[in-house]
């Protein structure tokens, strides 16, 4: 009786062990999601704050041209 409870216990561990690493991927895929994402929002911010306003609807046109060929 006594070997059928430590074979239980070894497999539980085992299980245990998968689990938890599984369950740190999960965690560590989602902290790099969440970093490229804040590093594509602030890429994103930059580009808004450097177009700045345009009165001229030509000058509009040309930047939009400008940053499209780039």
């Amino acid at each position: 009786m006594l070997r059928l409870k430590l074979m239980m216990a070894g497999a539980a561990a085992i299980v245990a062990a998968f689990a938890m690493a599984y369950f740190k991927g999960r965690r560590d895929e989602d902290e790099k999601h969440e970093f490229e994402d804040a590093e594509a929002y602030r890429e994103t911010r930059k580009r808004i704050d450097e177009t700045g306003s345009f009165d001229d609807a030509d000058a509009a046109r040309d930047f939009l041209r400008d940053r499209q060929s780039k």
